[in-house]
């Protein structure tokens, strides 16, 4: 991916360097405070910086610690300065606060010659930032790298998962067809062919909806719509096709068993929506860190380690089977300048 003439990696290891310097920070502050606890932590929290200084640094980090990752090239100072540019808010990219729930940056400009080094903005959802100054400041390339992220999520799960599961065969677009009519199609299948155990994965990415409400209803809806769709869709060509069917759709040869099929939805930013269709016992919804910390905790656990196990991590850890309800203290009430409100909790239920 290409964005102003720079790869994304030059992105990436930007937004490492600014997270390296402010958890640096945050150390050494808290050493100074424990050394001499007269000082207050917010008086020394905040970075500042001389703004050439610093994007001759960010060059300088960039070139040294860059060399060690494939597909990297130096970059120039005035390079330095288009990743600093991105990164940072000042007065000609105003815009990028405009939005009621937009990230916090990870730079602040506040003159034309110094900038404030954010502890909080580069700390909480930094990548969420880029993600925003990235479409900002390149829309068009913005739009077309959107078109391949699916294909990098198939790229990204097929190597976590071969990682772990040696053996197991990928499969990747596969679409079922049931008396000459497409139903449905899976993004990427994994099979076991030891035990016969195979996945179905549908792959979502989507963007976030941060604060904003409206988005996450509609967000919300339209991913639980779809996947239902595909589940019911995936259900008939699994119930109604013949095992021969399955078997070359799936490019299996003869000798290889089909057990067991489950079906995984995997959302790349959240998956939590889906937990009303989670009755169905064949069926595990995740969002992309969960996916990568089933296998981590799998990893450690005894026993087999196979995607029928896999599967059955997923099952136990999904959102509303370990989300912690919270009841609601109705006797509060907030007050504004012209408002006050309770939050009420309907029925009794800690979940709505």
């Amino acid at each position: 991916l290409v964005f102003g003439g720079l790869k994304y990696l030059h992105y990436t290891l930007c937004l490492a360097y600014l997270l390296s310097i402010a958890m640096k920070h945050e150390r050494f502050c808290e050493a100074l405070i424990q050394k001499h606890p007269e000082i207050r932590l917010r008086d020394v929290l905040t970075v500042t910086a001389d703004r050439d200084r610093f994007i001759a640094d960010l060059e300088t980090a960039l070139n040294y610690y860059g060399a060690r990752f494939e597909g990297y090239t130096p970059i120039s100072r005035s390079q330095a300065e288009q990743l600093y540019k991105v990164f940072s808010v000042g007065r000609g990219n105003l815009r990028l606060l405009q939005s009621s729930v937009m990230n916090a940056p990870c730079l602040v400009e506040y003159s034309d010659s110094a900038v404030v080094k954010t502890i909080s903005g580069t700390q909480l959802d930094s990548g969420e930032f880029l993600l925003q100054a990235l479409r900002l400041h390149y829309p068009t390339e913005y739009d077309t790298n959107q078109q391949t992220r699916e294909r990098s999520m198939q790229k990204a799960l097929e190597r976590i998962l071969a990682g772990r599961f040696p053996g197991t065969k990928f499969r990747r677009n596969l679409k079922l067809r049931m008396n000459g009519l497409i139903l449905t199609d899976v993004d990427f299948i994994a099979i076991d062919e030891t035990d016969g155990t195979v996945l179905f994965f549908q792959l979502k990415y989507q963007d976030h909806y941060h604060g904003d409400f409206r988005k996450r209803s509609s967000r919300g809806a339209r991913l639980r719509n779809e996947t239902e769709n595909w589940l019911d869709a995936s259900a008939s060509w699994l119930e109604n096709v013949e095992a021969i069917q399955i078997r070359t759709a799936l490019q299996l040869k003869k000798h290889i068993p089909i057990n067991r099929v489950y079906m995984i939805a995997i959302g790349m930013k959240f998956a939590h929506f889906l937990a009303p269709l989670a009755a169905n016992e064949d069926f595990a919804y995740s969002s992309w860190a969960q996916i990568y910390d089933s296998v981590v905790r799998l990893s450690s656990m005894s026993g087999s380690k196979t995607l029928a196990s896999l599967f059955a991590v997923l099952r136990t850890h999904m959102t509303h089977k370990v989300a912690i309800p919270q009841q609601i203290d109705e006797e509060v009430v907030f007050h504004l300048d012209t408002l006050s409100f309770q939050i009420v909790q309907l029925d009794g239920d800690p979940n709505r």
